[in-house]
């Protein structure tokens, strides 16, 4: 992602893809350096998700991330590494 755009707006669109159930994003490693270009870094988060109400299967939860993943790539421009 390039590293124009703070952290604080990369959570913002996560959050908002699913703020219901996303109760915690923590990140846990930002990379800079061999193999990202020098205008770019290399961001990896832990979310946890949960609900009072229903059972959040993997599949659900695979799709959450799919679509937080789509959100940022349409937002951001970001490549999965």
């Amino acid at each position: 992602i390039s590293k124009k755009y703070n952290l604080a707006e990369i959570k913002e669109v996560i959050i908002e893809t699913q703020k219901e159930i996303i109760n915690k994003i923590v990140l846990f490693d930002e990379y800079t350096g061999k193999n990202i270009s020098a205008d770019k870094r290399s961001l990896s988060f832990s979310l946890v998700f949960s609900s009072p109400t229903n059972t959040l299967t993997d599949e659900y939860i695979n799709g959450i991330v799919s679509k937080i993943i789509k959100n940022l790539e349409n937002k951001f421009d970001i490549k999965l590494r």
